[in-house]
């Protein structure tokens, strides 16, 4: 019989881990309830990680990674303490890199095609939603236990917001977007519509909208919102 690898079981407890912390809190959850998740004893946890915590924020770094699940360098994993755990979380969710057509676009004054460009911003919002909707779920269920990370949390989203308002600004102001009452709520309004598609919408047991329907319906309905119409944009070319 082959041997499960370590790098398979750390998958794994990865994965019950996060499952039980988005459903009991990071407070609330014991390694047992993991073990459980797992179907295995709670001693054998301590081979691989040697405690909740290093767990929580291993499970944290690792759900930010796009690359291939890799083996740690030693086990058990230990935990390194939040505030290095916290500047590692920091580093991971750069917005600059995370978000590399959105960052484009916002170094352009004008679009070359207003209606393309703000699809590709959209369609990069919902798949970096998409890739760690889970981790999202992951860090939501445990901001009351962990201020901190909590802190951390709602910053960057609080930076994505703005950085969404800036660019909806400019491309109001070069005609290419039509007004909105406010930027600042009109990029909440885009982010959320985009986290309920792309992340909420799977807690809806009766939510029979596929993936691809999904991301193609918040696509349409961001762009057709913001790109004036034809004959709106003549009319205001000829009010100009």
């Amino acid at each position: 019989m082959a041997r499960t690898r370590p790098a398979d079981r750390i998958s794994k407890l990865v994965d019950a881990a996060v499952a039980v912390f988005c459903r009991k809190g990071y407070r609330r959850t014991q390694m047992a309830d993991i073990a459980s998740e797992m179907g295995v004893s709670p001693g054998s946890l301590y081979n691989y990680v040697e405690s909740k915590e290093a767990l929580f924020f291993y499970a944290l770094e690792s759900g930010l990674v796009d690359d291939a699940f890799e083996e740690p360098a030693a086990l058990p994993i230990r935990f390194r303490g939040e505030d290095a755990a916290l500047k590692r979380f920091a580093e991971l969710t750069d917005l600059a890199e995370q978000l590399p057509v959105l960052t484009a676009a916002l170094r352009r004054a004008r679009a070359a095609d207003a209606h393309a460009e703000l699809e590709g911003v959209t369609r990069e919002l919902y798949e970096s939603i998409y890739r760690i909707r889970h981790l999202i779920t992951l860090i939501e269920s445990s901001v009351a236990d962990l201020p901190e990370l909590a802190h951390l949390f709602y910053n960057l989203r609080n930076a994505l917001i703005e950085r969404l308002s800036k660019y909806l600004t400019q491309r109001v102001r070069a005609g290419q977007f039509r007004a909105v009452p406010d930027p600042p709520s009109t990029a909440r309004l885009i982010i959320e519509t985009i986290n309920w598609f792309a992340r909420v919408r799977f807690a809806d047991v009766t939510c029979k909208i596929t993936d691809a329907e999904a991301l193609t319906t918040v696509v349409d309905f961001v762009s057709h919102a913001l790109i004036p119409e034809p004959a709106e944009r003549a009319a205001r070319h000829a009010r100009a």
